[in-house]
């Protein structure tokens, strides 16, 4: 400020003095016009300002404008000049938030939960932040507006006296602590403090925003198969950082905060899937496996499967148990109980086991079954253990490759191969030898492909194995002839293939890809166990003309073992089959006993289907007139019957709704009579057929493209009129005709489990498998 006329000390301005904390005397016209009245003032006053300079003239009239300037007018002691102090415009605070999160802490506006009539104290700091109720221990803390318009993070200091706000506001923003003022400094920030500053851009989150935060913080380290210490990696944090600084102060600094969570976001899950499974529409069926991890731990993976209320059938991972001790079928089903009452699961709840081929499975389920169905005979227990259609494929696959009595052979062999090149076929100068021949032409699209190595742990390798030689024939050929075997080595030449070795390559190829075929169309979730039967029936037919193929090519030359050995293959795999078709050690020529005791369930499933029903079983061994076939065509049907009447049949009734209520009609016996005379007296007799002849005595539906799905949601629109038929074709539906999902489960733990987390415990391995599946 600077005066144009600087007066005598004589001459003291006759000006009331105003008080600097409350400049609002001169807030209206009326006030102002008020004061120019009694204040006289004879000093012109130059103001200059950020936009313009301002002259007030020795008069009165400039206190008008005094509201609408940045500074207040005031006088020091008598005697001297009036003083011009400039102070900051109020500034207009951004709305704070009524709830926010910091430090995964959560704080509450107080005037969101006080009573009504609260209000703040007269104390300067309050022009400045507000109270707000820590979630942790409810006490009350400071908001300061300061902190969040310069985009530092809050200090949230607990309110106890003023003092301390105070010191922060001086500290931190240059407000007076005495005036409330806020003092300007003339120093500017260094380039470091303006990062600084910047850094702490948008220093809290909302509530919900933290929540998803989180969320998809944990989806990325489950799916993505994240170690949880990556959280801690400096390189990683400052990615976040620059992508919103505000994450620095929300991102877990511990891997244990990670672990934390992740368990926390399981239980979760786990509570709403308990839910969902109380309301499911079918029993719970099951399928379980064991499993060595790389840790290595004995692993127990255990799958549900049902179909909920929407009708969608769904296969999720409960759980993955480490398993402790010997692998008895007692042990097994004891890991596997435990879990099932975890989920309360029990009782009529339970379903089938779909399960591999091991011996043990069999005491598991039994095991199970007595502790939750006590009611159960032995051979309901039986019925209710169902069997991996994959790994019978498998199973009678090997039997084909392998023959019968194989060990001693496939040993010497392998014996003999180690001592020779087979040992050295896979070294790097020989893949690089192969990879260059290129043929061109019409097989241009087989050239740069590798052989493929069967695996006895894949299924259907050797197939894609084969299959791989045939379509690389040619260059195999021409590497055959070209390779020059190194110094000392006995080179290939007692290795090469002739066309006789060729020829015999495409029939097994051929034979194997019904194998492959079995398995394709029975995995994945297309399928169910409506599809068991007729699969394994087919495969069985399949694998009979492969075996009268090989014995005509056999008669045509004689001089070939080869095609001896092969059809010995074939009686093998179709005995194998058979064993399994039967679900009982049967001598080959007899397909079909009188007394089979396979689970009705493979059966039910199929005739269920609506579009299928009996139709499929009479056409396949009822109308070619087989009086064996026929026998057994009885004995299944007698036996889904008995399957209806025991398990079904009465369990599940429709519930009814009361009539709605009436209003009570004052008596006239004009009225009375009309009514008694439209009143039906005798009902006509109800039919007493039950729901399952009712069923099957009508025609299939016609829709050769109709799946699954579609025999769900003809039974979903029927249950609530026919309860216990649709619940025994939704158990059915519900269950898939292999036990694929645990191998896709212990695929996807593998991954979990690599070598820079082997010490990971049983626990997290299972929360990260669940919310992943």
């Amino acid at each position: 400020m600077t005066t144009e006329a600087q007066p005598k000390q004589s001459r003291t301005p006759n000006v009331r003095e105003m008080n600097l904390h409350r400049p609002t005397s001169l807030a209206s016209p009326a006030a102002s016009s008020k004061s120019s009245d009694q204040v006289q003032v004879k000093y012109i006053v130059r103001i200059e300002t950020q936009t313009n300079t301002i002259v007030i003239p020795p008069n009165a009239a400039y206190i008008s404008i005094l509201p609408r300037l940045p500074f207040i007018l005031v006088t020091a002691k008598t005697g001297t000049a009036p003083q011009i102090i400039k102070t900051r415009t109020p500034v207009r605070y951004h709305e704070p938030p009524d709830e926010f999160v910091q430090d995964c802490i959560t704080y509450v506006k107080r005037a969101t939960i006080t009573k009504k009539g609260f209000r703040l104290g007269s104390s300067h700091i309050w022009k400045y932040g507000l109270q707000y109720i820590r979630g942790s221990d409810k006490k009350e803390v400071y908001y300061c507006h300061e902190c969040t318009a310069g985009k530092n993070k809050q200090e949230l200091f607990v309110i106890n006296g003023t003092s301390k706000v105070r010191n922060h506001l001086e500290q931190k923003h240059q407000i007076d602590p005495q005036s409330g003022i806020k003092k300007h400094s003339s120093t500017r920030k260094s380039v470091l403090d303006q990062q600084k500053s910047a850094a702490a851009t948008n220093t809290f989150f909302w509530k919900d925003s933290m929540e998803k935060f989180k969320e998809l913080l944990i989806r990325w380290i489950v799916y993505c198969h994240i170690a949880f210490f990556q959280l801690e990696n400096r390189y990683f944090r400052e990615l976040l950082f620059f992508l919103n600084p505000a994450l620095l102060n929300h991102l877990p600094k511990a891997a244990k905060t990670i672990r934390s969570w992740v368990m926390d976001a399981f239980l979760s899950k786990k509570q709403r899937l308990r839910e969902d499974l109380q309301r499911s529409r079918s029993r719970i069926s099951i399928s379980f496996d064991l499993w060595t991890s790389p840790n290595p731990y004995a692993i127990l993976g255990v799958i549900a499967m049902w179909i909920d209320t929407t009708g969608k059938r769904r296969t999720t991972v409960l759980g993955i148990r480490r398993v402790y001790g010997e692998h008895t079928g007692e042990n097994l089903g004891s890991v596997v109980l435990e879990l099932l009452k975890e989920y309360d699961i029990g009782g009529d709840e339970i379903g089938y086991f779909m399960l591999d081929n091991a011996s043990s499975n069999d005491t598991a389920v039994g095991f199970i079954l007595k502790e939750l169905c006590p009611w159960m005979d032995s051979k309901q227990r039986r019925h209710r253990r169902l069997r991996c259609l994959g790994h019978i494929v498998n199973l009678c696959c090997q039997a084909f490759l392998m023959g019968r009595n194989c060990e001693k052979y496939l040993a010497k062999l392998e014996k003999h191969y180690q001592r020779g090149d087979y040992a050295k076929v896979l070294t790097p100068q020989r893949r690089e030898e192969f990879a260059a021949i290129i043929i061109g032409g019409d097989l241009s699209e087989f050239d740069g492909l590798e052989l493929i190595q069967n695996n006895s742990t894949r299924w259907n390798s050797w197939f894609h194995s084969i299959t791989r030689a045939l379509n690389v024939r040619e260059r195999l050929e021409i590497f055959s002839a070209r390779h020059v075997p190194w110094k000392g080595s006995q080179g290939i030449a007692n290795f090469k293939l002739d066309g006789q070795h060729w020829f015999e390559l495409e029939k097994i190829e051929l034979a194997l890809k019904d194998f492959y075929a079995a398995t394709l169309l029975s995995e994945g979730k297309k399928t169910s166990l409506a599809d068991w039967f007729s699969t394994l029936d087919c495969l069985l037919r399949e694998i009979s003309e492969t075996k009268d193929h090989y014995h005509d090519i056999h008669s045509e030359d004689d001089n070939n073992f080869t095609w001896k050995y092969l059809q010995s293959c074939a009686d093998a795999a179709w005995s194998k089959c058979a064993e399994y078709y039967n679900n009982q050690q049967l001598n080959w020529q007899n397909r079909f006993p009188e007394d089979t005791d396979l689970p009705p369930a493979y059966y039910a499933a199929q005739i269920l289907d609506p579009y299928r029903k009996w139709a499929w079983f009479r056409q396949e061994w009822v109308l070619h007139g087989d009086e064996e076939k026929r026998r057994w065509f009885d004995n299944a049907q007698s036996a889904v019957k008995h399957l209806w009447e025991t398990d079904y049949k009465g369990r599940h009734p429709v519930e009814m709704l009361p009539p709605p209520a009436r209003k009570e009609r004052a008596p006239d016996p004009a009225f009375d009579r009309q009514r008694e005379h439209k009143r039906i007296r005798t009902d006509a007799p109800v039919s007493t057929t039950d729901l399952y002849e009712q069923y099957i005595s009508t025609e299939r539906l016609h829709d050769d493209e109709a799946g699954y799905d579609d025999a769900i949601a003809y039974w979903l629109s029927r249950y609530d009129s026919q309860r216990d038929l649709a619940r025994f074709a939704l158990d059915l539906f519900a269950i898939s005709p292999m036990s694929d999902e645990c191998e896709r489960l212990f695929s996807s733990a593998k991954l979990t489990i690599v070598d820079h987390r082997g010490r990971l415990k049983a626990d997290i391995i299972e929360a990260c498998e669940c919310l992943r599946a």
